[in-house]
């Protein structure tokens, strides 16, 4: 995996920018990198293009502030979760004042919360309890801030669910830290916390938990009622039509009816009557009254804040029950979710029974707010009682808590089908089929539902204490199964029942055994002597003699209660997860109380963080804990720890093992975040065998320089750190700083790493001094005129750092490149990222500055061990708020030092194909960066082909990604030529057509018409538009995709095999200017490239190029001299340009080719090149 982090700490750094209307997300990862554009809490904007190897690159574009300073940012983060913090938040999230999941940018894009797929980022605010406000007060509250809109007052937690309008973020985030000192917010705010995103966790089932048997004694739910937090319910479905007593919405959908389907199965799980199926499809509780609140709209996804609003609803409106087959992700049961569910079922009677979550069978998944304590949280098994897979696992995050309590069918579960829905797997025009723990948890509800019926004094935990300890054991794990399957008739027929079950918690402090209550009911007029026992284990189930029940048996009055009481001593074990069960028995009464609890810290580890001078850091921040000895498969401790320092000092209790630490020191004016140096400082592999204490000192670090052969000035200078996970292969920790040159970077020295890697880049971009200027129309952005010459200077240590960063280069270690930066419009700008890796692909660092369009030389450091993706960006601001891009790439590898070949950057026309021979030294390369083939066939039975989707230049090796809505850039159409039959377009993969092949040897013609929109403003002024006729053969082929690139979209059925096809593409080298104008009045030479890709089968020389050239909008043409000619698949013609008073000021291109094979082109170019 890399990252990179590519934007200014301390200089503002514009993201690539959208043309109105276009999208921010740009196709597939493998056409080059889908590009992903998150706006945070405070107005920035971090954007990061994803290029599907893992290798994910990160830029950020700063928002002003209204005192005008400069912001830093601060990144890092693993795989799975990456952070990228502005400066003048990090105060606040050190606190825990804010929540840092509002930075995590993986996270915030996998919930879709990212800018193109939403415009608006949910947040809970916290408001401080100076008395308790009610739900319209905390409503007005939020609503009364900048940006925000559709509050919500939540006062079971003191808070708000609100919705931050991300073009106002800015503002929001000046109203909430103006006039506040320390890591405080104003108007009365305590909090800001993300509104997570929550969603649906997707005729034997009833009979297997023995609802008929409660029928049959006349136990149906009659008299109780049930609230179904879901999609909403189909009230005109025949099995609900006479069931539903209320409806409310909470969702941006304008109707509470269910137009996903998810809540409709549910509720008539629970109560449905069967009306539709002759009764085979009837609920579990087919007499109780639903409630129905909709939390999640059509597309199944919700807010917490929706959510906490339906619970609050559901116990106004008296719900003895409430069912939720939902969740987010997993949690320890203190967020807000999990926080509501346990406020609302100690003031209530009401008894929430939710999904445990399909993210099984990994352990300790349980999502929220299945997680909170007083929920009944439901697993899901088969129809034969064993484990789903797919079911979520305790035990709860952070204390070991039992979780799930209980499990329930959740496989193949058929129930009603919303009308006009298709979720899960239609049975007929009434019925559905689908699986998961949203499954089974209806069942449960249902049985709550049955059991309330039957016994009118079981009510809220009441109820989950009945139904937890009457559960069938199905022979799994504690931590999978909780007590086991439901079972309605004996938890109805008992009337002897137990506490749900015995929580032990984190014993890795205790000196002493642990106690626990279990209380056992009996509501029967009769005595029972129970006969106690009890087996505990570790996760892998061996046995562990630790608990002791303060008596063999117990009786338990008529009508009351006993308690016994449960022992752990933990002080013999070692670090682990444990559990199991208490069962009691007497006859025929069986009840079961599973137990949970760990050992997981040993010791207690302090870190002191000192600055340069040796004194406690000044500022406070966080110290990223590695843990070297972690285990993925006995995943007791945690990978990796953050510990938030106060003081300068942090701490935390860890298992014994090997360590890593870093952290970043910040020294300046913190106040006004004017910073005088950082020191990323590293603690490298320290055992912790007891109670420790590390210092980590920013005097020991260096700090980095470099030094060029020429006077230059720095553009750019990041520092990028990476360690290795040591036993999780392809995961590491990265950390990023970046200081534009502001300020020095500092890192400390450190010996090679023996358990994995320590790896640094210090990358610089250094150039020739030239004075800076604001861009027209965006006042954040400067740029300068083209530097004569700049340095890229990646100075890479793959593992330890040593004693001196500071480095000098000469000419002899440079690779020269002659550089010629093409803009149509004067008033564009360059944005330049030059990005090195190295060649694992385990790092990666990048620098970013502006220019103007012009010439420039170039000077890349050599090493063979370094890959390189450089980006260049054209932008234009036509004005405020408004602008225009296009961002093309170049894949390189500089392996030796002199001259390399000319290069030329948006040099006209950019036209519409397949991506071309990458650069020589880059293929073959290690990396794993690789481009997608086009004008290429394979997918299924190598029966599809799909056609270029690229836009490309005229230099070796670029390529550009579509923008926005691509498949509004070309229209394609296709007929096999040996019948004349069309062949019509297949759009299943959205932005690409995809054209079905013969399964024979046969001819084809293809036809393009590409007009492309991110082009169609001010920024480009050539190439407007391509008409394009191709004639090719085209046979089925196994053969495997050439090195360098993938099959992308044919990837899909087509098991790594497709092939580039004999369609000849045209290039061209028009020997333009900067501006991509060529004088008119005079002779010009123009070449043209003909040929098919280099990696095309048997492919054939191109024998014929005609060249043909219109200088009045195509109305007259005129031929290129000298004609047919084709040499190495290129041909050399002169034009005469006449006078620009006798033009329209352009040239249009005419140019057909054909091979030795009888393939053919024939293309017309609008507006090629302009005159002047």
């Amino acid at each position: 995996m890399t990252l990179v982090l590519a934007g200014a700490l301390g200089l503002a750094s514009p993201l690539p920018a959208y043309a109105a209307g276009s999208a921010a997300n740009d196709g597939p990862a493998a056409l080059g990198g889908k590009a992903t554009a998150v706006t945070l809490l405070t107005g920035d904007t971090v954007s990061f293009r994803d290029f599907g190897n893992g290798n994910p690159q990160y830029s950020v574009d700063a928002a002003s502030r209204s005192d005008g300073r400069e912001v830093g940012f601060h990144a890092e983060g693993d795989v799975d979760a990456f952070y990228v913090y502005p400066s003048d938040v990090m105060p606040y999230v050190s606190k825990g004042v804010i929540d840092r999941e509002l930075f995590n940018v993986t996270a915030l894009s996998e919930q879709d919360l990212d800018d193109k797929s939403s415009d608006e980022l949910p947040l809970i605010l916290g408001y401080d309890h100076k008395g308790h406000r009610s739900d319209r007060t905390l409503t007005r509250a939020a609503d009364s801030l900048p940006g925000t809109t559709d509050s919500l007052g939540l006062s079971t937690i003191q808070g708000a669910g609100t919705i931050l309008d991300r073009d106002k973020a800015a503002k929001f985030w000046r109203s909430l830290t103006r006039d506040t000192k320390g890591a405080k917010l104003s108007e009365g705010v305590k909090s800001i916390e993300l509104d997570q995103r929550v969603s649906v966790d997707l005729a034997e089932s009833v009979p297997q938990i023995g609802a008929p048997d409660a029928w049959r004694d006349g136990h149906t739910g009659d008299g109780v009622t049930v609230a179904v937090l879901d999609t909403g319910v189909d009230a005109t479905h025949p099995d609900l039509k006479d069931q539903i007593a209320k409806q409310a919405n909470f969702t941006d959908d304008e109707s509470a009816t269910d137009g996903h389907g998810h809540g409709t199965h549910v509720a008539s799980t629970i109560a449905g009557t069967g009306a539709a199926s002759d009764g085979k499809y009837t609920g579990v509780a087919p007499k109780a009254k639903l409630l129905s609140g909709k939390v999640l709209n059509t597309e199944g996804d919700g807010t917490a804040s929706w959510i906490i609003a339906g619970m609050e609803w559901a116990v106004e409106n008296h719900a003895d029950v409430v069912g939720m087959s939902l969740g987010g992700g997993p949690t320890d049961g203190t967020d807000p979710l999990a926080q509501a569910v346990d406020e609302l079922s100690a003031s209530s009677d009401t008894l929430f029974v939710i999904a445990a979550g399909n993210s099984g069978p990994s352990r300790g998944t349980v999502a929220t707010p299945g997680s909170a304590a007083s929920a009944l949280t439901v697993g899901a098994v088969d129809k034969s009682d064993q484990m789903a897979e797919f079911s979520s696992r305790g035990p709860r995050l952070g204390d070991y808590a039992v979780k799930p309590e209980i499990t329930a069918p959740g496989a193949d579960i058929v129930a009603a089908r919303a009308t006009g829905t298709t979720m899960g797997e239609p049975v007929n025009e009434r019925y559905t089929a689908t699986s998961g723990t949203s499954m089974a948890t209806p069942h449960v509800a249902g049985a709550a539902a049955l059991l309330a019926d039957a016994r009118e004094g079981l009510r809220g935990q009441k109820l989950k204490n009945a139904l937890v300890s009457t559960a069938k054991d199905g022979g799994s794990a504690w931590y999978a199964q909780g007590s086991g399957r439901v079972d309605v008739p004996r938890s109805i027929g008992q009337d002897v029942y137990a506490t749900a079950t015995a929580d032990f918690g984190d014993l890795s402090k205790a000196t002493e055994p642990v106690s626990r209550d279990v209380v056992y009911t009996n509501d029967t007029d009769a005595a029972v002597t129970l006969t106690l026992a009890s087996a505990v284990g570790d996760q892998s189930g061996t046995s562990a003699e630790v608990l002791k029940l303060s008596d063999d048996t117990v009786t338990v009055p008529a009508n009351g209660t006993a308690t016994v009481t449960a022992k752990v001593d933990g002080t013999s074990l070692g670090r682990g997860t444990y559990g199991g069960v208490i069962t009691a028995s007497a006859g025929d009464v069986k009840l079961r109380t599973p137990i949970g609890f760990g050992i997981r810290s040993n010791h207690k580890l302090t870190v002191k963080v000192n600055d340069s001078t040796g004194k406690p850091s000044g500022f406070d921040w966080i110290v990223t804990l590695i843990n070297d000895s972690y285990d993925p498969d006995n995943p007791n401790g945690d990978s990796s720890y953050v510990l938030n320092t106060s003081g300068g000092v942090a701490s935390a209790q860890v298992p014994d093992g090997t360590y890593t630490a870093i952290t970043a020191v910040y020294e300046g004016d913190f106040g006004n975040w004017v910073l005088d140096r950082v020191s990323l400082v590293t603690k490298l592999e320290f055992s912790v065998d007891g109670d420790t204490e590390i210092t980590l000192n920013a005097a020991d670090a260096v700090e980095t320089k470099a030094k060029a052969p020429k006077a230059t000035e720095t553009r750019a200078h990041w520092v990028s750190m990476n360690r290795e996970y040591a036993n999780i292969p392809g995961k590491f920790y990265a950390m990023y700083e970046n200081s534009g040159g502001a300020y020095p970077i500092h890192v400390s020295p450190t010996a090679a790493g023996k358990l994995g890697y320590l790896a640094v880049m210090d990358m610089w971009t250094l150039a020739e001094p030239k004075a800076l200027k604001p861009v027209e129309n965006n006042a954040k952005l400067e740029y300068s005129q083209m530097p004569g010459y700049s340095y890229h200077l990646p100075f890479y240590y793959p593992n330890g750092v040593p004693d001196t960063l500071s480095r000098t280069v000469s000419d002899a270690d440079l690779s020269k490149v002659y550089t010629v930066s093409h803009a149509d419009n004067p008033k564009a700008i360059y944005e330049r990222s030059w990005v090195s890796h190295p060649s694992n692909g385990s790092l990666v660092s990048a620098s970013k500055y502006y220019v103007a369009p012009g010439k420039s030389v170039e000077y890349m450091l050599v090493d063979d061990k370094l890959t390189w993706t450089r980006a260049t960006t054209q932008l234009y601001y036509p004005s405020a708020g408004k602008r225009y891009y296009q961002i093309q790439w170049s894949w390189d590898r500089f392996t030796s030092g002199g001259s390399g070949p000319d290069e030329h950057w948006f040099q006209a026309p950019s036209l519409r194909g397949g991506a071309v021979d990458l650069r020589r030294e880059f293929l073959g390369n290690p990396a794993g960066v690789s481009t997608a083939v086009a004008f290429a066939r394979g997918g299924p039975q190598n029966g599809e082909f799909v056609p270029g989707f690229h836009t490309l230049d005229n230099s070796d090796g670029h390529f550009m990604t579509p923008n926005g809505q691509s498949d509004l850039w070309s229209k394609w159409r296709m007929w096999n030529a040996d019948t004349g039959a069309e062949i019509a377009a297949d759009w299943k993969y959205v932005r690409w057509p995809v054209f079905a092949m013969s399964s024979k040897a046969a001819n084809y013609k293809l036809e393009a018409v590409d007009q492309p929109i991110a082009r169609t403003g001010d920024l480009f002024q050539t190439g407007t538009k391509a008409t394009t006729e191709w004639k090719f053969s085209s046979a089925p082929s196994q053969t495997a995709v050439p090195q360098g690139y993938t099959c992308g979209v044919l990837s899909d059925g087509g098991g790594g095999t497709c092939q580039f096809q004999p369609v000849i593409q045209l290039r061209y080298d028009l020997s333009l200017d900067v501006d991509n104008h060529a004088p008119a009045g005079r002779q010009h030479t123009i070449t043209v490239y003909a040929g098919s890709h280099s990696q095309v089968a048997e492919r054939a020389s191109v024998t014929r190029i005609d060249v043909r050239y219109s200088t009045d909008g195509g109305k007259t043409w005129r031929t290129g001299s000298p004609q047919n000619k084709s040499v190495n698949g290129q041909a050399t013609v002169s034009v005469d340009h006449p006078a620009l008073g006798q033009t329209d000021g352009t040239v249009w291109l005419k140019v057909s080719a054909e091979d030795e094979k009888g393939n053919t082109v024939v293309s017309t170019v609008e507006r090629a090149y302009l005159l002047k």
